[in-house]
């Protein structure tokens, strides 16, 4: 039941700040009978009516929100000066989820769910007390939870004390006249185009043989103008891609910061960071839906067995290393990014690289991968790091 406390504060058992992936992926799971004797209030400033993200994931065999995906690819290719190759990556799949159906699919579920409410508004601060977290939104409503699970950054760390640099991208969804595409097959990196000094590549995810998103990602604290972005994926389209006839449906953009800022520092027992802002966006790749799910089980089972939650038990030790390690390489442009997966994908099967960054290989598995790396080059880098 619902209490009312003093100021009139609305008591939550949990209280979910943000309604993106990290937000909706807990809340989903929250969703089941076995949570029903909770209440929870979920807090997210859009509507989430709209296509704003695209995520994808490599993952093996069947997994949550396979439902809502809009596709499947079973190979992969990789592009640069270095290295062209088309790879089959059973029994993986390469899972692309478009928002907007991530969104309806999750919502629909939490819509019939007596004991999860969804409150549109943004919050403006939070404040640990006896007892919960008072959580205050811009428009002054306030609301007391016991637990406060935080899916949003409040400020990202300065560059000048931790190892930080932008994944931005641009993408155009696209429709061509005539069926162009493969639907079974997805271009995962092309480092073929001009990287200015940085690292930059494009992918190219096919929903059909007509539509297909074009995207240009770059690793670089320095952003372009929407223009200069438009530039580029107009030249990939029709000078790599050969494409006159088509047709601009949808436009995204974003920016994902790749860092080793620990973001689980500040975490209590009655407020725990979670998805981006509990460091699920992985420093080297830019990727997160996976870490997301991997998060959101562990506290899942946590809740469950009514065991205290400790996000640092999402993630070895030894991974935050190698993140840190290949994030310096990167960002101090030791050697060229492409020629670094380049390496990667010459020397080691796609599966094991998937492994790997899945964080799920074993020490021995690990040697044998980064052996296919310039070991010379990492160490210095490790060197770096560890001063």
């Amino acid at each position: 039941m619902t209490k009312v406390l003093e100021k009139s504060y609305i008591e939550y058992d949990i209280i979910i700040g943000g309604g993106g992936a990290a937000g909706l992926s807990l809340a989903y799971r929250l969703a089941d009978s076995a949570f029903s004797h909770l209440k929870i209030l979920v807090i997210e400033p859009d509507s989430k009516q709209g296509n704003d993200h695209t995520w994808c994931s490599w993952l093996e065999g069947n997994h949550i929100f396979d439902e809502c995906a809009t596709t499947f690819y079973s190979n992969i290719i990789f592009k640069s000066k270095f290295l062209t190759k088309q790879y089959p990556i059973q029994p993986y799949r390469y899972r692309l989820i478009s928002a907007d159906k991530f969104y309806n699919y999750v919502l629909d579920k939490i819509s019939n769910c007596d004991h999860i409410v969804v409150q549109q508004g943004k919050v403006a601060k939070y404040q640990e007390k006896e007892g919960g977290v008072e959580v205050t939104l811009e428009d002054q409503k306030t609301y007391f939870g016991k637990q406060f699970f935080k899916c949003y950054i409040d400020e990202l760390p300065s560059t000048k004390d931790v190892l930080y640099v932008d994944q931005h991208f641009k993408g155009w969804w696209i429709e061509t006249q005539e069926p162009t595409f493969q639907t079974d097959t997805c271009t995962l990196m092309d480092f073929t185009i001009d990287q200015a000094g940085e690292v930059r590549f494009m992918y190219v995810l096919p929903i059909s043989e007509k539509k297909a998103l074009v995207e240009v990602a770059i690793f670089s604290n320095n952003l372009l103008s929407q223009e200069a972005y438009d530039l580029i994926l107009q030249q990939y389209v029709e000078h790599h891609l050969n494409l006159k006839g088509y047709q601009i449906i949808e436009k995204e953009f974003g920016v994902i910061p790749m860092t080793d800022y620990d973001f689980k520092k500040f975490n209590t027992q009655k407020v725990i960071a979670i998805g981006s802002a509990g460091g699920a966006i992985k420093p080297s790749t830019g990727y997160a839906f996976s870490q997301i799910q991997v998060q959101c089980d562990y506290i899942i089972a946590c809740l469950k067995e009514g065991k205290q939650i400790d996000m640092r038990k999402t993630k070895p030790l030894r991974q935050i290393m190698y993140d840190k390690t290949f994030l310096s390489v990167l960002l101090f442009g030791d050697v060229p990014g492409d020629k670094v997966f380049s390496d990667l994908f010459e020397k080691n099967k796609p599966q094991q690289i998937f492994k790997f960054l899945d964080e799920r290989t074993n020490i021995l598995e690990e040697l044998k991968i980064m052996s296919t790396c310039d070991i010379g080059l990492f160490t210095k880098a490790l060197i770096r790091i560890m001063k």
